[in-house]
């Protein structure tokens, strides 16, 4: 911008820019999805743009008046309310030095005396100090929060294992004698004996196995919930652990509904080690069936595909779903927490996790579609030689 340019103009125009920048974040919410993964860092550079850099910037182009000191007092100490310390002191050397730099551009030699010098590191130190203690405030109360839900949460999945494994061991029991009893009553009549319909016989017969089987796959969900709890990086060690052990593991512990097991084809893996968890590993493979069987199920069609691909330096695992593919609006922001698609009740927590999950194995997991055709998930990991 060159220099001729009028005063009031410029004042005005940094003044527009700011208006439109807080007016954007009011209707984040309704920004195209492709641009909302970029909102913190837009929420970022409007702090640093409304708040140290435009109130610096204004007090400089005033010669230090009284009235734009006030309000770089209150411009420091809402930014130091709204983020911890150490953005606060980023955003406020960037602020500043840019306020500096752009004010010698345009105003020139602009007057300041060593009083407001003065008065400017008097703010900056009160409002460090001060947004410390409330930050400190906040974390801690945020922190205390957390850690009671954490609590909570553990407590009640500890409270539903014992129920849990009542129910599974009571299936057991029942899946082990109900057919010969259903035999039996069909082989050998008797005059006192109740009919029963063919398909409650059909019922009884295989009712057990299938509550023994969704009793189980609860508790291992709620064993995969907990570590959850105790965090992924936290976890203590990594072990060696069979890729296909953990996927017929996954594959006979996970409650399907009608035929969809066959849906799956995994005859293209073969097998390799990797360092992992074996419970979270299963939550991941959980979760990526969840999202293509809803999608099966809303659409009647398609398959999902599993293989494998080892090269020198890692082997790879591509999960490749043939129900559909992902909108490109949702694509950049997949793995990203609260992100869902296609899914009613989908928390848009899943693949975040999966993402955490892998980054804890060493790992990477990453994504190509089509949004009409397919979604191919590949579950890198490092290579680790064979025992």
């Amino acid at each position: 911008m060159p220099k001729e340019i009028a005063f009031y103009d410029l004042t005005l125009l940094l003044r527009l820019i700011c208006g439109m920048l807080c007016f954007s974040l009011l209707f984040y919410k309704n920004w195209p999805k492709i641009y909302q993964p970029y909102h913190p860092y837009f929420w970022i550079f409007t702090l640093f743009y409304c708040l140290p850099f435009l109130s610096t910037i204004m007090f400089l182009f005033n010669n230090s008046s009284f009235f734009w000191h006030a309000g770089m007092c209150l411009s420091f100490f809402l930014l130091a309310t709204l983020v911890n310390w150490q953005m606060y002191l980023s955003l406020l050397a960037g602020g500043l030095i840019t306020a500096f730099i752009l004010s010698g551009l345009f105003v020139g030699n602009f007057y300041f005396t060593l009083s407001a010098l003065c008065q400017l590191l008097y703010v900056v130190a009160f409002s460090l100090i001060i947004g410390m203690v409330f930050s400190r405030k906040r974390d801690n109360d945020t922190q205390e929060k957390i850690a009671s839900l954490r609590i909570l949460s553990a407590t009640i999945a500890h409270e539903l294992r014992t129920p849990l494994t009542t129910i599974s061991l009571a299936c057991k029991t029942f899946d082990s004698h109900m057919p010969s009893l259903v035999d039996t009553y069909e082989r050998y009549p008797a005059k006192e004996k109740i009919p029963i319909a063919p398909q409650i016989l059909n019922y009884l017969s295989s009712a057990p196995s299938g509550l023994y089987k969704m009793s189980r796959s609860n508790l291992l969900f709620i064993d995969m919930m907990l570590k959850r709890f105790r965090g992924v990086k936290g976890l203590d060690k990594l072990e060696k652990c069979h890729i296909k052990e953990n996927l017929d593991f996954a594959f006979e512990n996970f409650v399907f509904e009608n035929n969809e097991r066959t849906l799956i084809d995994s005859s293209q893996v073969s097998d390799f080690l990797f360092y992992g968890d074996s419970n979270l590993f299963v939550h991941v493979i959980f979760n990526l069936l969840n999202n293509s069987l809803s999608q099966f199920r809303i659409k009647k069609q398609g398959c999902i595909i599993l293989s494998s691909h080892c090269s020198e330096t890692k082997n790879q695992l591509h999960f490749c779903d043939y129900t559909g593919g992902i909108p490109k609006d949702i694509f950049p922001s997949l793995f990203l927490p609260l992100t869902t698609y296609g899914k009613k009740h989908g928390t848009g927590i899943g693949l975040s996790f999966c993402k955490e999950v892998m980054q804890r194995f060493q790992g990477e997991i990453s994504c190509s579609s089509d949004h009409k055709t397919y979604t191919n998930f590949i579950l890198s990991f490092p290579k680790i030689d064979q025992p």
